[in-house]
């Protein structure tokens, strides 16, 4: 992978932002996430590939923001891979092929860390397969990566204003636990909960399922995961009764599994706000672009406030509230704004 990036040279990123020179080029998944040669331990890919991202992503703006938007895609790729056991199996298996049967089944030992914590010491620029000879790790480096999509391949914008999509201050970079199950989330058929939504990006999110509690993590989507109105960075734990949404407004649907016998009917969303893309549009000063929004569910609807700058009332502007079941008599307030709940109920059942 090379670019010209309006240089006198062709600007390499695997080699001067990740330190793999041109003679292991293209990478396999290990060598590009800077762990060695079918590292076994599912913490240690985990926690190099956060290292990898975090690395690429200081570049997104300046000179090379696509480059590396197309780099943090086959990061992301290859992530996703070794992080799901089944399609770890068949790339390996596809690795050894091409190795020639040189390498032994698993690699015991794990990289060395530093005391105390479980990062790699080896860094982006590791060298590819440790714990294997350096004949099988010169052999492997050269093995085809899969293709870069094409920048822009995550699918739709949200109208979005920056300023309202602040990451949330609770993110939980890992979790406590190993990972018992996982579920990736978006727009790609390949994905084990398919969004097939214009905001949704290819792979936007995925679910983990651990030891203690459950946790979404972002895949440097286009539109930003959210939770209960908040985008979030990175991973974070929640519950099943968390308000999860794939960009301002697609919910995430919940893996059957995951819930069991408890999976409650869909929920129905109506957004209420100044920008001229929500279903109820309040083009007032007070009113924030995308301000709350309407959750009907089976037994009743509420309204939430979308982390709006004047807030969302009920009865009174003071009387701020973050969610609440509407009745017929209440009057809400979107900032000073006022608004009979029973007109929003009517245009709820209209819909």
């Amino acid at each position: 992978m090379r670019y010209n990036a309006g240089m006198d040279e062709a600007f390499d990123p695997y080699y001067v932002w990740l330190g793999i020179p041109p003679h292991e080029q293209p990478p396999h998944h290990y060598r590009l996430l800077g762990v060695a040669l079918f590292e076994p331990r599912s913490d240690v890919i985990q926690l190099a590939a956060q290292k990898q991202i975090a690395h690429v992503k200081s570049f997104v703006v300046g000179d090379y923001a696509e480059i590396s938007r197309r780099l943090l895609t086959e990061l992301t790729q290859a992530k996703l891979c070794l992080l799901n056991p089944s399609k770890r199996a068949k790339y390996d298996a596809q690795l050894r092929a091409q190795l020639g049967g040189a390498v032994p089944a698993v690699i015991p030992q794990a990289p060395s860390t530093v005391p105390g914590s479980a990062v790699p010491q080896s860094g982006p620029a590791a060298a590819p397969g440790q714990g294997a000879t350096a004949n099988e790790s010169a052999t492997a480096s050269r093995l085809a990566a899969p293709a870069l999509p094409a920048h822009g391949s995550q699918q739709g914008a949200d109208a979005t204003p920056h300023a309202e999509g602040t990451p949330h201050a609770g993110v939980l970079q890992t979790p406590p636990c190993p990972p018992q199950r996982i579920w990736t989330v978006g727009a790609d058929p390949d994905c084990d909960v398919v969004v097939p939504a214009p905001p949704v990006s290819a792979r936007h999110c995925r679910l983990i399922q651990a030891d203690d509690g459950l946790y979404v993590e972002d895949l440097s989507s286009t539109n930003g995961t959210w939770v209960d109105g908040r985008r979030i960075e990175g991973r974070m734990r929640i519950t099943t009764s968390s308000r999860v949404t794939l960009g301002r407004r697609t919910p995430l649907p919940w893996p059957q599994e995951l819930l069991g016998a408890e999976v409650p009917a869909a929920a129905r969303f109506v957004t209420i706000g100044a920008a001229p893309d929500n279903d109820i549009v309040i083009d007032m000063p007070m009113v924030s672009g995308h301000h709350a929004r309407l959750v009907v569910e089976s037994h009743g609807v509420y309204i939430e406030d979308l982390g709006s700058t004047n807030g969302t009332g009920l009865g009174s502007p003071a009387n701020r509230i973050r969610r609440a079941k509407l009745d017929p008599a209440d009057i809400v307030y979107l900032g000073s704004y006022p608004v009979p709940a029973a007109r929003l109920l009517e245009i709820v059942n209209k819909r």
